[in-house]
């Protein structure tokens, strides 16, 4: 087991036979199936599985996402509009004021007064 030829799988023996110094191996707990990346023990948990969630909940979920896509869809096309809205208000006021100013000055005689 100690011989590793290129043809030969590597055995976890030869790779603690091989390493410079074996209380390295305790201090660093190396198991024969993990492999060190590096990375502080801190970074590794157990995987995680959530509970299986009730069928009528994960379509509220998916209706409540499509509501939520659908309102900012909205909302753009809202924002979208206001603003073209407000560019033909503008363009109306101020044809409204070349009008106005374009007319002739002849004061306009008062409306009649019925008792």
């Amino acid at each position: 087991m100690g011989d590793s030829n290129s043809s030969s799988p590597i055995h976890w023996l030869d790779l603690q036979a091989s390493l410079p110094n074996p209380e390295l191996t305790t201090v660093l707990g190396i198991s024969p199936g993990s492999a060190d990346l590096g990375e502080p023990e801190c970074y590794y948990f157990e995987e995680y599985e959530a509970p299986r969630m009730n069928p009528s909940v994960v379509a509220a979920h998916k209706r409540i996402g499509l509501l939520q896509k659908f309102n900012k869809w909205q909302g753009k096309a809202i924002g979208k509009m206001q603003k073209s809205m407000d560019k033909m208000v503008s363009k109306i006021k101020s044809l409204e004021k070349k009008v106005s100013g374009s007319s002739s000055k002849k004061k306009k005689a008062p409306m009649p007064h019925f008792p």
